[in-house]
């Protein structure tokens, strides 16, 4: 078996008490594993500066004799000839230099002053700061190395476009694995090197994006259209945002018109529920029922390194491409910190915290008592419209989100269940994993869930609330493993936790 300890490299301290921890389980005294650590950072930074070195020489050379310049972007593997297919070299032949994406003369700390991407991958992160720095060479080309277009990728290799595009420089995307043969390659940046060669050197010029509007005070007064999340989970999301003041109006469910449009203004290799969410929420504005100087739109982040937190520069992108970008966006975090400019949109996160563990455990019981009886009812859809009854008395601003109204609402939710009139049988169940939104979400699923009760299976979805409570043990876990510091999030958890857990 491999040893393959967990470890973070944003923070020096947490690092070193990680290694110093694995090291001494395998008998290595702490005094020499601080010091092999302390000669590990010191020959990272050199290894580092003797980069920028090399890159430094290379430009002045380049610039001393005339020569063109090339930025590689990459990703550490795709230094193998066997992948990245000899660009470097053919680049080389063409009489252009090449620099890398760590060569190039950036500060130590970089960091990246720009709205418009959630940076949390640091390889991404390190492309992007690379090709801010060329925005501002005249003599310097940009081609990035793509074999992996989902995920983090798909969102840097777009963002990285937009940001030369500022700058009128021009991007060429290489993707290595959709190379049956290298000869297509060679064409693609030799027509590069010469419009390099015939575009006339001059002083790097700036214009901004486009972007949609931050939401100020004034856009308060704005409805705010929310897209479906799952049956059992919009409501319980948005409520304690209604209780604030916000004006939501949460979209019909998604269907394939969604996707359809999704796929036009959305980078298409982006994760499937990115597709279908922006694409829902420009069905919406298409449609004519809205103005767009009176609406705005919602959206959730996990704030951590999920593409869930890039659903919303995706979906800023995706509204400007459409013409809304008079239409500003909101975002709520569930680490509480919103990547996102929007100062008319404040949330009493104490708050929203304790109203959303209510409205989540409420929503999972109903949810629980419907796939009991969903599977079971001997009148085809009755269990259904018990769950949209209970469901629905979310929006009603008269049910006070506080345990004693909820849990009574929940004892007239299982009267009525109890109520409904079932074939008394046992049943095969089936457990629903996988990504939230396609677990939880009929169309994102591919109605998955009413096809199994249909055949009479009973179905067991996760309950939502799990998503927020599992942070309790993964914050101890980090901090065990030197992962995490303990901050006021963490003493808020110590705090919450049993009591929710005894709630629950």
């Amino acid at each position: 078996p491999l040893d393959k300890p967990a470890i973070t490299m944003r923070d020096l301290g947490l690092l070193k008490m990680a290694c110093e921890s694995y090291l001494g389980s395998l008998g290595v005294d702490q005094r020499t594993a601080r010091r092999a650590f302390h000669l590990a950072v010191i020959a990272q930074r050199e290894f580092k500066q003797a980069v920028r070195r090399e890159g430094a020489a290379i430009i002045r050379s380049a610039r001393a004799e005339g020569r063109p310049m090339a930025l590689l972007l990459s990703r550490p593997y795709h230094i193998d000839p066997q992948i990245h297919h000899k660009a470097p070299d053919i680049l080389n032949d063409f009489g252009v230099d090449v620099l890398t994406e760590d060569s190039v003369p950036l500060e130590d700390n970089p960091k990246l002053a720009n709205k418009h991407v959630v940076s949390l991958w640091q390889y991404p992160n390190r492309n992007l700061y690379a090709a801010n720095w060329a925005c501002r060479q005249p003599d310097v080309e940009v081609v990035q190395i793509n074999s992996f277009g989902c995920g983090p990728d798909a969102i840097a290799v777009d963002e990285a476009r937009r940001t030369l595009n500022e700058w009128k420089k021009g991007f060429t995307v290489i993707r290595v694995d959709e190379i049956e043969s290298t000869g297509s390659m060679r064409l693609r940046l030799r027509s590069m090197v010469e419009s390099m060669r015939r575009k006339a050197q001059s002083d790097p010029s700036y214009t901004p994006r486009r972007t949609t509007q931050d939401f100020q005070k004034a856009d308060r007064e704005r409805i705010i259209l929310v897209p479906d999340f799952a049956r059992f989970a919009t409501l319980p999301i948005a409520r304690p945002m209604m209780d604030m003041g916000f004006k939501i109006e949460v979209l019909p469910p998604a269907d394939r018109q969604s996707v359809d449009i999704g796929l036009k203004y959305t980078n298409n290799e982006i994760c499937y529920p990115a597709i279908v969410i922006i694409g829902d929420v420009i069905k919406a504005l298409q449609s004519g029922m809205y103005d767009p100087r009176e609406v705005a739109v919602g959206i959730s982040q996990t704030g951590g390194q999920c593409r869930d937190s890039c659903y919303l520069t995706l979906l800023k992108h995706g509204l400007v491409a459409a013409g809304f970008d008079q239409v500003p966006v909101i975002s709520v975090a569930t680490n509480f910190k919103p990547l996102n400019d929007q100062p008319g949109a404040k949330v009493n996160y104490p708050e929203f915290i304790y109203k959303i563990l209510q409205t989540m455990t409420y929503a999972d019981s109903v949810s629980a008592m419907y796939h009991a009886c969903a599977v079971r009812e001997e009148n085809p859809g009755s269990a259904l419209k018990l769950a949209n009854t209970f469901m629905d008395a979310l929006k009603d601003m008269n049910l006070k989100i506080r345990p004693g109204d909820l849990q009574s609402m929940l004892k007239q939710a299982v009267r009525a269940f109890n109520a409904v009139p079932v074939r008394e049988s046992s049943y095969p169940a089936v457990g629903i994993v996988g990504e939230i939104y396609v677990k939880l979400n009929t169309f994102g699923g591919g109605g998955v869930v009413p096809w199994l009760i249909d055949q009479g299976i009973e179905v067991i979805l996760p309950p939502l609330t799990e998503y927020f409570t599992s942070n309790f043990v993964n914050w101890d876990i980090d901090l065990k493993k030197h992962l995490l510091r303990p901050d006021w999030i963490w003493a808020l958890s110590r705090l919450i936790e049993r009591p929710m857990e005894n709630y629950i």
